[in-house]
């Protein structure tokens, strides 16, 4: 992942006001309260020239972080900031780890036939926002050793491990159809992945077998069909297989969710 970075980034995240401007570079992601412990904690997506904590008019300066899990005292503010400064020169700067190998390889990063990826862009889900989820679509092991499944791998947005899954992929209860070939058709199974504005991951099938529609929380605990009746020609004045992303908007819980 290669990024262009300007002078000066500065990323202001305002948290409980919900009026956030994601406008740069580093910025604080999975961000969760732990009142009882007196801690915010916060993920960085990579390192931080300067990390701010500030309630009311009180700053705290964390001064410079690298990327990954921070943590920050409190005593039970109801809104905060976490603001995130980084000056460099004009140029592109890699700030992902390396997939394959090299001193900073990472193997979360090595799939074996990823489908698709999406990014929690919600600054309103404080805890999900930046999380990471990738879509393996036929399961198999990688030319460097790691074997991974048909499913859905979740990362941080320092692309750690979210849910210490390793190499077990999550797919909320839902099954597909297993192997590099699936189905008749030789296309593979899940396809797609959307996250929607309901924080939903939403999953497209193109197999013959069981094309559709489905969709999972965003733990990944549970899965349901969006789509009812899976497959190419089981519910065709609905849908037939879908070979791309599915766009949700809106939501179930509302009664206004489109696809």
């Amino acid at each position: 992942m290669n990024k262009k970075h300007f002078l000066p980034l500065v990323f202001a995240a305002t948290f409980a006001l919900l009026n956030n401007t994601l406008q740069a570079v580093p910025y604080a992601s999975c961000i969760t309260n732990d009142f009882a412990g007196n801690n915010v904690y916060y993920y960085l997506n990579e390192d931080a020239g300067s990390v701010k904590f500030v309630v009311g008019a009180i700053t705290n300066d964390l001064g410079a972080q690298p990327r990954g899990l921070h943590s920050v005292p409190v005593s039970g503010p109801t809104s905060y900031q976490i603001l995130v400064n980084k000056s460099v020169v004009v140029s592109w700067v890699r700030t992902a780890d390396d997939a394959l190998g090299g001193t900073n390889a990472n193997k979360f990063l090595r799939f074996f036939s990823p489908g698709g990826i999406a990014v929690n862009q919600n600054p309103k889900s404080l805890a999900r926002f930046g999380r990471i989820y990738v879509l393996e679509n036929a399961g198999g092991t990688t030319g460097s050793g790691r074997t991974v499944q048909d499913g859905l791998y979740v990362l941080n947005a320092d692309r750690s491990d979210a849910f210490g899954q390793n190499d077990t992929a999550l797919n909320g209860g839902l099954t597909w159809v297993a192997g590099n070939a699936a189905a008749s058709d030789g296309v593979r199974s899940p396809w797609k992945i959307e996250i929607g504005t309901d924080d939903y991951v939403y999953i497209s099938d193109f197999s013959t077998n069981n094309g559709g529609i489905f969709r999972v929380d965003p733990e990944v605990t549970t899965g349901e069909i969006v789509l009812a009746t899976p497959g190419r020609s089981a519910n065709p004045t609905v849908h037939t297989d879908c070979n791309g992303s599915a766009i949700a908007k809106g939501s179930i819980a509302g009664g206004n969710l489109q696809i």
